[in-house]
Order: structure tokens, then C-alpha cells, then sequence
């Protein structure tokens, strides 16, 4: 092969990794990227226009606010950490202010801008190894991305007045209990998929499958709703039609319909 040729097959790979979504169709645009942190979370961009031909790009505040914090590493307590992250930021032409990575510019330099964020964010999040835990991480801590994402769900439920009742048990046909993220109404199963980045959709696919078939013997498929969160990427047609074929399937970003689903059910 030639060189060209292995850099197009790159490019092509890290461009399969990217994804878009705009949520409720405001500002910012959120780019899911694949780049990881060193924990193996995705990097996220937050992307928005701004007038004069300018965009502002930023980490959203994730890396230092929800992925080094969630291991436990407060730096805002660390003078030296705080100072060191305004450098990493510096030396890749980014801020880093108030805990936020961002840096804005021309349109026109979009990619570069992003690249820059990107680095940051990986360099800060490296801090991690240059000072100990702020506080002591408990085993059962859920992760705090997990957290938002189900008390959005949670609320979603209690604002359709609908009765849920979280981590049920349920018996598939070949003897195995499954714990269901909620029974609503007493009728019907949700499992909501909700992975980090995209990569790790098809893992998630496969485990919800594998359950929901089990359980075909004493569940209908309306019975059970798969509910896929497409806030920072779009699911492949190819997951949600294997979804489909054992479960009611529903994306986050249609979540109108859902009441409506569960409540015929009651």
C-alpha cells in the first residue's frame, strides 16, 4: 500500500467515530468524538456560532468538572493543578477558564480549532496521574453521566403521570433474573441504552437483545420498550432493527410518543 492510501483508511476510520446532534435544535451543536480520556470516556465538543464568521468550540466543562471529578480529582482545590491545566491549554492555543476548555476563531479553521480542544482536554485530563484522589471514591458510586441521564428519564415519567418503579426483576425463559432499569404502570419493561460514545452501542445492543428475546415467552413485544439515547450520536439502522424485532424501540430524541406507548398499556 501506498502512503496515501493508509492515510485515507485512517481518516476514514476516525471519521466513522464522529457524530452530530443538535439538542431540541438550539446551540450548541454537541460533536461526539473518538477520542477517549484516560478512564475510556468519549470527548464530547460543544460547538457554537457566533456572529462575524466566528465559532466558539469548548469541552462543555466536562473534562475537569465531570470526568476528573468522577475519578475523584478535585484539582479546583490544587492551585498547581489549576495552573497547569491554564498551561496545557496555552500550549494548544486554548483557555481554560472557570473549569471550561474553549478556544474561538475563523469558521474557516473549524478543525483545527476542534483539534486544539480535543488535546487539551486529554492533556488536563492526565492530571489525574500527577496528583492523589480529593476524596475517597466509593465502590457503588454511579457515574455522574448515568445519573443525569436517568433523572432526565425519571422526570420524563413523573411529567406523563406515569407510575414507575425502578430495577424490577424479570424472569427469562431460560431461567436467568434480569434487572430492568423500570415496570411502568404494573404492564410494561423499559431499558434505556445509553452509551458514551458510539463504539460501545453494539455492546450495548447485544446485552438488550439477549434479554428481551429471553423473555419472549411471557412478554409481548409491546410489553417491552427499548429507549435509545441519540443525544450525542445517531444509532445505526442496523441496531435498531434488531431491537425492533423483540421490543418496541424509541430514541430519545422522539420521546413524545412515549407516554402515549405506556400509557395504552395500563
Amino acid at each position: 500500500m501506498e502512503g496515501s492510501e493508509i492515510i485515507q483508511r485512517y481518516l476514514t476510520t476516525l471519521a466513522d467515530g464522529f457524530s452530530g446532534h443538535r439538542y431540541d435544535g438550539v446551540e450548541p451543536l454537541v460533536i461526539g468524538t473518538p477520542y477517549l480520556y484516560p478512564n475510556d470516556d468519549g470527548i464530547c465538543l460543544y460547538i457554537e456560532e457566533l456572529p462575524g464568521g466566528q465559532v466558539r468550540v469548548s469541552d462543555g466543562g466536562e473534562t475537569a468538572h465531570l470526568n476528573l471529578w468522577k475519578d475523584g480529582i478535585d484539582i479546583f482545590r490544587k492551585p498547581g493543578a489549576m495552573a497547569r491545566a491554564r498551561e496545557i491549554a496555552g500550549d494548544n492555543v486554548a483557555e481554560f477558564e472557570s473549569g471550561e476548555l474553549t478556544r474561538t476563531g475563523p469558521v474557516e479553521d473549524l478543525g483545527d480549532i476542534m483539534l486544539s480542544v480535543i488535546q487539551a482536554a486529554q492533556g488536563v485530563a492526565h492530571l489525574r496521574y500527577m496528583y492523589p484522589h480529593s476524596y475517597p471514591i466509593s465502590p457503588g458510586l454511579r457515574k455522574q453521566r448515568d445519573a443525569i441521564w436517568f433523572e432526565k428519564l425519571e422526570t420524563l415519567l413523573a411529567e406523563s403521570s406515569l407510575n414507575y418503579s425502578p430495577s424490577p426483576r424479570l424472569a427469562g425463559g431460560s431461567g436467568q433474573v434480569y434487572t430492568v432499569h423500570y415496570c411502568i404502570n404494573g404492564a410494561a419493561y423499559l431499558q434505556s441504552l445509553n452509551p458514551s460514545r458510539a463504539a460501545r452501542a453494539k455492546a450495548a445492543v447485544d446485552r438488550a437483545f439477549s434479554m428481551w428475546a429471553d423473555c419472549n415467552g411471557d412478554l409481548s413485544r409491546d410489553r417491552k420498550l427499548t429507549l435509545l439515547n441519540d443525544e450525542t450520536f445517531a444509532w445505526k439502522a442496523a441496531h435498531i432493527n434488531r431491537l425492533s424485532q423483540v421490543s418496541t424501540v424509541v430514541r430519545w430524541s422522539e420521546r413524545d410518543k412515549l407516554p402515549a406507548l405506556l400509557s395504552a398499556l395500563s
